[in-house]
Formats: structure tokens, sequence, C-alpha cells
């Protein structure tokens, strides 16, 4: 049990609590100060992913200190290198942090050792946060937020983030080293960065700060499927998940441009069968650098923050069931009816492409995804206009005697569609109308009472939910007869 320990800082890490501790104990030797901290001078100073925590804090939580767990939390790196990692993953890693003297066994563990996307050489700092700290605590320390891969800036400030002399990986691995006026040189080099590519290293720093700043506990099933659907969204991907990666690359290297791709070790390139952005659109058998998932999320214009609920969304380009009749002869024109829809694949441009079926006999279809609510009154092609919509034409024309262009004008199409049914409807043009318009009649009240027959105990309502459009063509044409056949009447 130690006598004394210093106030752990707001964003500093456990690293440079124990350096701080080394400072102010006074002791000559790096080794007595693992020995106060872990009773052990074998223990390992690790900045990013601390191990044998359990021991230290059993030494120290006399302090009215916060808990194990959130000194890990807050404090280290565990939640920006795991949020992206299986359960299972994190929960070994967090009992190696808490238990065991092998920080090169988690790195293993969660990739970073082969990750083509490095850490930095040395411990980074803020030039105003070092002097704030200075101003405002007496002293300086490391902050957690300066030590993401990738991150060139304070998300405090804005300014550019500076190497100190102190190497990420010391050589001398038994030693904390806190920051000082020596390692921390005033005079630093200024990135000449363009604004564009620094307003993405802003949301870097931004998006990084956020994943330590809660739990955000991704599976791989879930992000590949919130990846799938933000694709499918976006026009990147088709309806079975088959990503354009030709247009991905591009799309992707003229979001950010080739500085801000390079300057974050995240280039990308078509032609590379390899190249990390084709991996991570497909099924993930591996885990991806943070960095990436960040730049892939926020390319898809979701955030960290937001993205978790994509996990479990399903993708529909045309909207849910039911969809809208357009059959303007209908009695339900313009109604959510329809529930019969088809996808398929459009030849040319490999959108999606609905074809929707009417219940009343109008089939129609069009090319996707809709994006606004008046896409659903669109019509692509009409490809059968049906019974209702062709009754209804018969009668317009051979019966009320209209014209073609008042039928075409209520029937909502052409001229020309109007004279080629109303010639097929009638291909004998002295027959009377009359009987043709009987012969229609006569085929619709067999089907209503081929119903019935089917269905004796049904009411007229049920049999009306069974064959809407049917019901609806007797309303309209037939209702004395209607009422006759009908089990409610009887």
């Amino acid at each position: 049990m130690l006598t004394y320990f210093p106030t752990l800082y707001e964003d500093e890490l456990l690293y440079s609590w124990f350096a701080r501790y080394h400072v102010h104990s006074a002791n000559v030797s790096p080794k007595q100060t693992m020995k106060d901290l872990f009773e052990t001078t074998s223990a390992v100073a690790v900045p990013d992913l601390p191990t044998q925590l359990k021991e230290v804090y059993g030494r120290i939580m006399h302090f009215d200190i916060m808990s194990l767990d959130s000194l890990i939390l807050k404090h280290t790196l565990f939640r920006y290198y795991t949020a992206f990692q299986p359960e299972s993953v994190r929960q070994n890693v967090y009992q190696a942090m808490v238990t065991e003297n092998r920080p090169g066994a988690i790195h293993m563990m969660i990739g970073i050792a082969a990750s083509v996307v490095k850490e930095w050489k040395f411990l980074r700092f803020c030039p105003t946060c070092f002097k704030e700290d200075i101003q405002n605590k007496g002293e300086p320390y490391w902050h957690v937020s300066h030590q993401f891969p990738g991150v060139f800036t304070c998300s405090k400030h804005g300014d550019y983030l500076c190497d100190s002399t102190v190497k990420f990986r010391n050589p001398e691995k038994h030693e904390f080293v806190a920051a000082t006026k020596d390692n921390c040189p005033s005079i630093f080099l200024q990135s000449s960065y363009s604004d564009t590519t620094k307003a993405f290293l802003n949301m870097i720093v931004r998006q990084s700060q956020e994943l330590v700043s809660s739990d955000f506990l991704f599976t791989f099933q879930g992000i590949q499927k919130a990846y799938q659907y933000l694709l499918k969204e976006r026009g990147l991907s088709n309806i079975n998940g088959k990503v354009d990666q030709k247009k991905l690359a591009e799309q992707f290297q003229l979001f950010y441009g080739k500085e801000l791709l390079s300057a974050v070790q995240s280039s990308v390139s078509y032609e590379n069968p390899y190249c990390w952005l084709k991996n991570i659109t497909r099924k993930h058998r591996k885990s991806f650098h943070p960095l990436r998932h960040i730049l892939f999320i926020h390319f898809l214009s979701e955030s960290v923050e937001t993205f978790y609920k994509y996990a479990s969304k399903e993708y529909y380009p045309f909207g849910e069931a039911p969809y809208y009749c357009l059959n303007p002869a209908a009695d339900h024109f313009k109604e959510r009816v329809i529930t019969d829809m088809r996808i398929s694949l459009c030849t040319d441009t490999r959108r999606p492409v609905a074809t929707f079926g009417c219940s009343c006999g109008f089939t129609y279809s069009r090319r996707g995804p809709d994006k606004v609510e008046e896409d659903n009154f669109k019509i692509g092609r009409i490809k059968q206009f049906g019974h209702v919509w062709e009754s209804t034409l018969y009668k317009l024309v051979h019966v009320e005697k209209k014209s073609w262009y008042l039928a075409a004008k209520e029937l909502q199409c052409d001229i020309g569609t109007v004279k080629k049914y109303a010639t097929r409807l009638s291909p004998n043009k002295e027959a009377n109308s009359e009987d043709s318009l009987i012969d229609v009649t006569t085929a619709k009240q067999k089907e209503w009472l081929d119903l019935i027959r089917i269905h004796p105990e049904k009411s007229v309502t049920q049999l009306r939910k069974i064959a809407p459009a049917l019901y609806a063509w007797h309303y309209r044409h037939n209702i004395k007869w209607l009422k006759v056949h009908s089990p409610k009447y009887k």
C-alpha cells in the first residue's frame, strides 16, 4: 500500500499518471517505481494498453479513486482498439490488461502488431494543451486523445500535434517517462496540409475520441450488415450485395483526396486485389484498424455514434409493403393495396427494378431505388392493364360512346393506347356493344359465384377482402345483381 499518489487528470494516460508518480516520489531508479506499483521489476511500461493493472489498483485504491474498470475505459486506448472487435476479443484483452504481464500478446490479439496503419513513433503533445496544463495543473502530462494512430490535431484547440522525444515503445521497457519541457520542445514544425485535409483530420480526432468516450459493441456480423445496407442505399452495391469496387474506389479517393489518405496510411487502389477498401466491404473474417472504420463510416455519411443502428436494418429499395396501385380505373387508385412486388436487376445499369402487381390486374414496373416520396407514384413501364382497366375502357368507349381523347384523359394514358385496347376488346366493329358488355358481365358473375362456392362460410365482407378487384367491378357495374348474389343479402 502506497502512502502517496498524484491526482489523475482528465484525458490522462495511465502511463502518464504512473510517470508523474515516479517524478513526485523522487525515486532515483525506475525499477523502484516498478516495485512500488507492481511489486516486481519485470513489469513493462506500456502507453496504450498497460497490463497488471489489478496489482497497481490494489496498491492505490485507498486514495478514493475511480474504479479499475473506469481507469481502463477512460485512461487507456482499450475502447479505441476494441470497439470493432468481437465480444470474445474484448473480454480477453480486458482480462489481460487486468491480470497479465504480456503486453505483446494483447497487441497480437487485436492485430496492432501486423497492421499497416502504424502507431506513432513518439508520444505526442499539443503545444497549447502543454502550456495550459502547466498553468492550470502545475505540470504537463500525456493526453489519451493525442496518441491515437492517424490523429494529427488536438480535439480541443485544433492545433497540429507535435512529436516529443520520448519513444512510444521505449527501449527502456521498465521506465515510465513523464512529459517535461525538455522532452516536449517548444520549437516544432508546423504541418502544411490543405484546409480540406485538415477538416478531415479534425473529423478523425473527434471520431477517435468518441470511440473512447462510449461503449460501442459492434460485432463482425453487425459491421458487415451495416456496411451492406449503407452501400446499397448509396448506389454502390446492388440488391444482391455485389459492390461496384471500381466506383467505390473512385468515389472514396475523390471524397478524401490522395493527400489525406496518404497521411493516414490508408491509400486505395482498385487495381490492388488486396486493397483494404475492397476487403472491408466483404465478409469480415478479420479485424480492421479503427482508423479505417472511421474513414469508411464517414464516407458513407454516418458517424460511429449512428453506425450501430444499421446493424439490424433491412434494405428496401422501394420501401415496405403495401405499395400504391396506380391504376386510374380502380376505386383504390393511389392507395396502398399492393402486396405482390418482385425485384430484379436492370441489365444495363445494375439498378433494382420493381414489378408491382395489383389484384385489379394492373401491373407496372419502375427502376429504383426510390429516394423521395414522389418516386412512389412513378411508372417506368405498364406491363399489364388488367381486367378493371379494360372493363372501364370498354364502358367509356363502347357504352358511353366517349371520344378517344376523353377516354384517354380519364384513364391517364395516350390516345394510341385507348385505340389499341378498344379495338382489341371489340374486334367486330359491327357487333352490338351491349352484347359484348353482357359477355364481360357474364364472366364476372361466374367468377363471383365460383368464389362463393369455394368459400361458402364467408361473409360478403370476407369475400371482398379475398377478391377486392372483382367485388369493385360488380359494385361499379353490376350492383343490383351483386346484392342479390352476396351472402349477407340471403
